[in-house]
């Protein structure tokens, strides 16, 4: 059996996503040789990005041993936003809101934000997660947190905290 080489790689029904957040999930370019496995494994790293409701690959005969591979993907709901409002008598008054988003405007990149105030608190945290090296899978993460609390009625003091890290995630084997 003689091996096929991609002519092209077309994706279509992305409509929100850029190209480049798929491309990055392929092990494969235009012009590289094509084996079956290496198709059941795009798919399943295109469908791991939790970003689309389906995802299909087709590789088209174009004779000559070439072949265009096909990836057609139909995206989903990718972000949430939250409000509330509480009432209490210890608290007070409360104002929750939150943002979530696996998809930041089509790169990929997921982003987490939450407030959490009451009379006698206030909370903020901020997330946010990208892909830095494409080619090595490697997600470059960034965390902060405030927090201000205040006891000067039940124990005479304030307390302010403010948190920040970084972390790099790698998948060392994929088989995990």
């Amino acid at each position: 059996i003689k091996p096929k080489y991609t002519n092209q790689i077309n994706i279509y029904g992305n409509s929100r996503t850029f190209d480049k957040v798929i491309r990055r999930e392929l092990d494969l370019a235009e012009g590289d040789a094509v084996h079956k496995n290496q198709i059941q494994l795009m798919q399943e790293k295109i469908t791991a990005l939790n970003l689309f409701e389906s995802v299909e690959i087709i590789e088209k005969d174009l004779g000559d041993n070439k072949v265009n591979i096909e990836i057609t993907v139909k995206e989903k709901q990718t972000g949430t936003l939250s409000a509330g409002l509480s009432l209490g008598t210890l608290e007070g008054v409360g104002v929750v809101a939150g943002l979530n988003e696996s998809n930041f405007y089509g790169t990929g990149r997921s982003l987490s934000l939450l407030l959490n105030t009451t009379q006698n608190r206030t909370e903020f945290t901020f997330e946010t997660t990208d892909r830095i090296f494409n080619e090595d899978n490697v997600d470059l993460t960034y965390r902060t947190k405030y927090k201000e609390e205040d006891f000067t009625v039940s124990s005479s003091y304030k307390l302010n905290a403010f948190k920040t890290g970084l972390g790099i995630a790698y998948n060392i084997n994929p088989n995990l």
